[in-house]
């Protein structure tokens, strides 16, 4: 689920820095690349752009929630399990 999020601010910085050519002058706004190919904007552009789509796919969310309802989303409880240890981990180191 993290990466899923990083791949959506991955691609909305990715959008946002191909759409828009900052004003000649203002380096607030110029995008820098990075050594991971990653551009960086600042922190107002960013929530700017993220606020423009919802965080979430919610007819994806829905889509789901219906099948679990009805009993057809595989949930593999050894693999949610592990990875919520591994999010603990990585949210205490």
């Amino acid at each position: 689920m993290v990466e899923s999020v990083n791949n959506s601010v991955r691609a909305v910085l990715q959008q946002s820095s191909s759409s828009t050519k900052p004003p000649s002058g203002d380096r607030s706004v110029a995008t820098q690349a990075t050594s991971d190919g990653v551009d960086n904007l600042t922190s107002k552009q960013m929530a700017s752009e993220l606020s423009k789509k919802p965080p979430v796919d919610l007819e994806a969310v829905n889509r789901i929630k219906a099948a679990i309802k009805r009993g057809e989303y595989p949930i593999n409880l050894d693999v949610v399990a592990e990875e919520l240890m591994n999010s603990y981990i990585e949210m205490k180191s």
